[in-house]
């Protein structure tokens, strides 16, 4: 079984399968009320592990409620790859703040 990042997997839930028919199942599928509240509830836990992550880290360390929401939504493949995800997007922006680099020259990423 091929393995996924939590960004792929988190644009497949959001994004309908390619071409008219695709598109077609996608909008039947987001019509059903349970459909609809699962990809919510995924997004509502990447969107608070995000946000503590950065303003917050210990405090999210020691939430048991917030980790047992997120092992049902999650596997700990996901969760490593979100966390890893988190910090080196926090870090580089970070860093570029810290040096100025985005304010006083362009750079390509």
């Amino acid at each position: 079984m091929e393995s996924k990042t939590w960004s792929a997997r988190l644009r497949a839930l959001c994004r309908p399968a390619s071409g008219p028919a695709g598109t077609v199942a996608f909008l039947r599928n987001k019509k059903s009320t349970h459909n609809r509240q699962k990809p919510r509830q995924k997004e509502q836990c990447f969107a608070e592990f995000a946000q503590r992550f950065a303003a917050d880290h210990t405090g999210l360390r020691d939430d048991e409620d917030f980790w047992d929401r997120c092992n049902e939504q999650f596997d700990a493949e996901l969760l490593t790859d979100l966390a890893l995800s988190c910090a080196m997007w926090l870090g580089m922006g970070r860093m570029l703040r810290t040096l100025d680099i985005g304010q006083s020259c362009k750079i390509t990423l």
